[in-house]
């Protein structure tokens, strides 16, 4: 009873007590409850000799460009579950032209997350990016249109331990 008698006794502390519990608790619900924020990468993977070694350059990068009188091409890097990383694809624009498209659209998609931050990327302008780059898996030498269901079995990398892969950004 030594409870009960000290809320009686001080019923304006108890109050108070109560009052700060219950705002913090509502104040914990909001913070968890909110939307997160999308951020932009500000690097990317590329390599220079076909997924073998990986750097980092600038994301703003459309690959193919040349480095060293080598031609380069995007590197999407993958996570082996005992922390190996390995290139699971790579992918380059498919001529001058869809580099240029490429270029505008990712700037779109960058523009719309910074002003929409709880946001994705508009679907439309992923697509048009897709539909302007090729893709191959390290070693093949043919390269197949992103969106094609040819690409779908690239995108499926090669896992042979336990787990499940995943890309990595740096």
């Amino acid at each position: 009873m030594a409870i009960r008698e000290s809320i009686n006794a001080h019923p304006k502390s108890t109050i108070g007590v109560v009052s700060g519990v219950i705002v913090v608790i509502v104040a914990f619900g909001l913070y968890s409850a909110r939307t997160p924020q999308l951020s932009l990468p500000t690097q990317a993977y590329f390599s220079d000799d076909d997924g073998k070694t990986f750097f980092v350059d600038s994301v703003t990068k459309v690959a193919p460009f040349d480095r060293g009188g080598r031609q380069v091409v995007a590197a999407h890097v993958f996570q082996y579950g005992d922390g190996k990383l390995f290139v699971g694809y790579v992918e380059r624009a498919i001529s001058a032209e869809a580099k240029a498209a490429v270029e505008r659209d990712r700037a779109e998609i960058a523009a719309t997350i910074v002003a929409h931050p709880t946001a994705g990327p508009d679907g439309e302008l992923v697509t048009r990016v897709k539909k302007n780059l090729e893709v191959k898996r390290p070693g093949d030498t043919t390269w197949v249109g992103a969106e094609s269901s040819k690409a779908i079995l690239i995108y499926q990398t090669i896992w042979t331990g336990s787990g499940t892969p995943t890309e990595v950004n740096p």
